[in-house]
């Protein structure tokens, strides 16, 4: 007669818990459980951590709707979520803990965890990609909307203010190289400070040290400064 198995012991629930929970937290992407009905984090490992900009520890506990840039688009992707459909595919729009936004691919799958049902998420991050696919959109954008236009002055007229706006930029211009002066001469500019600047002639020396423009125009290569204040070039 076949012997009836038997439940295991609470203590080898919790090593089995613990051996799982230091399985992914080796895992090279994040992974979170969540109760489905409130959206309380019940587990998280460090890459879900590092995803958001927190520890594990201070997400355990908290409800995740803190977590997403839209705490109301979580009730959505709850409600597409059937326990009989297995894992499903959704798009994160998540919230870092500095206010950033964070975009991920998420597989979520219905589980029962800790007595609970609730969600396995085990998300990859393309903030990155995401960022990429919106200045490509916008690039567009603005290409339609200044195509028709023939006059290389008109067109940086009609550009610069779409991509100052549509960048979120704090200002935008454009200067052009005289090779022969060795001097980046102001071509356009955002509003009436670029309108000044213009009439003015403004220039920068090619081989300024203290210019950032400069420095960008020499290299061939994007120069990226958080504060102009604080850099040495600006």
């Amino acid at each position: 007669m076949a012997k009836k198995p038997t439940a295991p012991s609470p203590e080898a629930l919790v090593e089995e818990t613990v051996l799982t929970e230091d399985m992914l937290n080796v895992l090279p992407f994040g992974v979170a459980i969540t109760e489905k009905k409130s959206g309380t984090i019940l587990y998280a490992n460090r890459e879900f951590g590092e995803l958001f900009r927190y520890s594990p520890e201070e997400l355990v506990g908290e409800n995740i709707k803190k977590l997403y840039f839209d705490p109301g688009e979580r009730k959505k992707i709850v409600e597409k979520i059937k326990p009989q459909a297995g894992t499903q595919k959704q798009l994160i729009h998540g919230k870092r803990s500095d206010g950033s936004e964070m975009w991920g691919t998420a597989s979520v799958t219905t589980i029962t965890y800790q007595g609970k049902e609730s969600l396995l998420f085990a998300i990859s991050d393309i903030t990155d990609q995401q960022a990429t696919n919106s200045l490509i959109t916008i690039a567009s954008q603005i290409a339609t909307e200044v195509g028709t236009t023939v006059d290389p002055d008109q067109v940086l007229q009609k550009a610069i203010p779409l991509i100052k706006e549509r960048l979120g930029l704090y200002y935008v211009h454009v200067y052009v190289l005289d090779e022969t002066e060795g001097l980046l001469k102001l071509r356009a500019g955002y509003g009436e400070p670029g309108k000044v600047m213009l009439e003015r002639g403004h220039s920068i020396p090619y081989d300024a040290e203290k210019s950032l423009v400069a420095q960008a125009a020499r290299s061939h290569k994007p120069v990226v400064v958080n504060n102009v204040r604080a850099d040495p070039h600006f």
